[in-house]
């Protein structure tokens, strides 16, 4: 069994399209490569969740056997999605933390927020290059007291 291990050491279970378990270290190492990567928009992130989370959807419920469907007032916003990987990450990592640390935090917090726990590598490292790219700092504001 793989997991990853970060800052609080909570640990995960990733898996693939087919619902494959995969090595979360693999998984991260592969992650931190984003040369070939372009930089997305906040418009673009936006359609990237929302991409991701219906098909990891779809997938984890065609695992289990249904069909999932996408009633309006069932699906979540992206806003919320986004915000929820946000306050997940922003929880654990800070100015000073390194780029693997960040990586490992995103994973997680995918994780924890799309279903199943699936990891598309197409989806995820545009939303990692987005995260690095406009920084910690930027993406996790302070709020005043």
């Amino acid at each position: 069994m793989y997991s990853i291990t970060i800052k609080n050491h909570k640990t995960m279970l990733l898996f693939n399209e087919k619902h494959e378990q995969l090595n979360a270290d693999a998984v991260a190492a592969d992650l931190a490569n984003l040369d070939n990567v372009a930089t997305p928009t906040d418009d673009e992130v936006e359609a990237i969740l929302q991409d991701y989370y219906k098909q990891a959807l779809q997938l984890e419920g065609a695992h289990r056997g249904f069909t999932a469907s996408f009633a309006a007032p069932a699906f979540p916003g992206i806003g919320s999605i986004l915000d929820a990987i946000r306050k997940f990450i922003c929880g654990i990592v800070n100015e000073g933390s390194t780029t693997q640390q960040i990586i490992d935090a995103i994973l997680q917090a995918i994780a924890s927020v799309i279903p199943g726990g699936i990891i598309i590598n197409l989806l995820v490292k545009p939303i990692i290059k987005y995260i690095l790219s406009i920084g910690i700092k930027a993406f996790c504001p302070v709020n005043p007291a």
